[in-house]
This record gives structure tokens, sequence and C-alpha cells, in this order.
């Protein structure tokens, strides 16, 4: 088997050590998906306001408390976690190993650790 020839002549776009060549569509650049949705997070972070969070949240939870079962299921995940989570602060509560107090203090602040269930 031949080995690729530099800056991607073979059609596979590999340098001869295997390694994506200059030029090479597929490999790391500014032009990759991955930078696109940076960007895009980065300009969407930039654009909301904490008052904006607040608003927001007032109304997730306002639909939430109408009944609205998806209103209810976000608010529940976003404050619960997923499933699998809620089964381990349920978990760490029931083994005393975080008092309601402490769960609720730690999803305030934002942290997601939690003891081994």
């Amino acid at each position: 088997m031949a080995l690729p020839f530099r800056n991607g002549a073979d059609g596979y776009g590999r340098a001869a050590n295997g390694t994506f060549a200059p030029g090479n569509k597929g490999g790391p650049g500014a032009g990759s998906y991955a930078h696109q949705v940076a960007a895009f997070r980065a300009a969407l972070i930039g654009s909301v306001t904490t008052e904006d969070l607040v608003s927001v949240t007032h109304v997730l939870i306002e639909k939430a408390r109408g009944g609205n079962l998806f209103a209810i299921r976000e608010l529940y995940d976003r404050l619960l976690g997923k499933p699998d989570q809620a089964h381990k602060i349920v978990a760490a509560i029931g083994t005393n190993a975080l008092t309601p107090d402490q769960v609720a203090e730690m999803l305030l602040a934002g942290r997601a650790e939690l003891p081994p269930a």
C-alpha cells in the first residue's frame, strides 16, 4: 500500500504522516462546525441579560402553574435534573449523605456533583 502524498494529493487529504494536510476540509480550522456553534453560543450568551433569564423563568413557572405539561417537565428537569440525576438526589437524601437543604443549596449554586448513590 502506497503512503499518502503530502497536501492531500492522494485524494484523501492526509499528509505523509497520516495527519490532515493543509487545506483539508475535514481537519481543524476556523470554518469547522464546532467553531460555528461556539460563535453562536457566544453571541447568544452576549445578548441575554440576567433580567431576560429571570423574565423567561417567570413565564415558564406561570405556564407550569397553568398545567402546561411541557413547562412542568422542563421546570422539574432544570431544578431536579433528569430522572437519573433526580434518583441520585433522592438516594443521597435517603442515605443521609445530604440533607434537603444541602441539595437545594447545590441546585441554586448550579453544582451538579453528587455523592455516589
